[in-house]
C-alpha cells in the first residue's frame, strides 16, 4: 500500500478542526457481508463489518529500516482508549481513521529516559465509524489491546504527548499472543484482496519476531 507523509500532515491537523469529524466508541453490529463497498459515505474492503480503508503508508524491509525512522523505542501496556474519529474528505466520504490510545510506559529503549512511566497518547489507525456500523482499519492497521503490553517504535509529532506509530503498522510488535477480529476474517476469505493483506501480515510478523528476539532482554525485566 502507499506511502505515509500525507497521512501524517493530516493526522496531526485533526484537533484543529481542518477536515468535518464524526466521533464515537458505541457497541459495533456485525451485520455485513465480505465485499467491496463503495458508496457515497465510504470506500474500501469489508471483512465482516471490518472495513479496510486505503491509506498513506511506509514500507520497510527490515527491523533496521523501522528502527532508523523511529524517534523513541518503549516497551508499554494500553490503558485505555479515547473516542473514535474518522476524517472526511471534501466530499464527504470517510477518509481517515484514527483512535488516540493512552500508553503507560514501562521501558524506554530509544529516546528520552524522562518518558519512563509517563503516559504517552498514540495514535492508531482505526476507529469505529456509527453511522455505518463499521470499524474502520487503515491499511489493514489492528488496533492495541487494553490491557496488553507492546514493545512500540515511534515518530514524534512535535506535539508532546502525542506520537505516531512508526510505518503505522511496523513500529507496534505485541508482546503476547493477538488475533484481532479483521485477521480472522481476513484469513478466512478467498479474495485478491485478503491474499494480499495475509501477505503484508505475514512480513508485519516477521518484523515483530525479530524485534521480539532484538529487545528480549528488556521484555523480560
Amino acid at each position: 500500500m502507499k506511502k505515509l507523509g500525507l497521512f501524517i500532515a493530516v493526522v496531526l491537523l485533526v484537533g484543529f478542526g481542518v477536515y468535518q469529524l464524526r466521533s464515537g466508541n458505541d457497541e459495533i453490529a456485525n451485520p455485513f457481508e465480505t465485499t467491496e463497498l463503495s458508496d457515497e459515505l465510504v470506500s474500501g474492503y469489508l471483512f465482516g463489518n471490518e472495513l479496510v480503508v486505503d491509506a498513506q503508508t511506509d514500507d520497510y524491509l527490515t527491523l533496521d529500516e523501522v528502527e532508523e525512522a523511529s524517534d523513541v523505542i518503549i516497551i508499554g501496556e494500553k490503558v485505555s482508549e479515547g473516542d473514535s474519529t474518522v476524517i472526511e474528505n471534501e466530499e464527504g466520504v470517510a477518509e481517515i481513521p484514527y483512535t488516540p490510545s493512552e500508553i503507560r510506559v514501562r521501558t524506554v529503549i530509544e529516546g528520552d529516559p524522562a518518558l519512563e512511566c509517563m503516559t504517552l497518547v498514540v495514535l492508531e489507525h482505526g476507529a469505529c465509524y456509527n453511522e455505518r456500523f463499521l470499524v474502520l482499519h487503515a491499511a489493514g492497521y489492528e488496533m492495541m489491546e487494553i490491557g496488553n503490553e507492546y514493545l512500540l517504535m515511534l515518530k514524534d509529532t512535535a506535539r508532546p504527548p502525542y506520537y505516531l506509530i512508526t510505518g503505522m503498522s511496523y513500529g507496534k510488535v505485541p508482546l503476547r499472543t493477538e488475533r484481532s477480529r479483521l485477521r480472522m476474517h481476513v484469513e478466512e476469505t478467498d479474495s485478491e484482496t485478503a491474499e494480499e493483506l495475509r501477505g503484508l501480515y505475514h512480513h508485519h510478523d516477521q518484523i515483530r519476531e525479530q524485534a521480539r528476539e532484538r529487545y528480549a532482554d528488556y521484555i523480560e525485566e
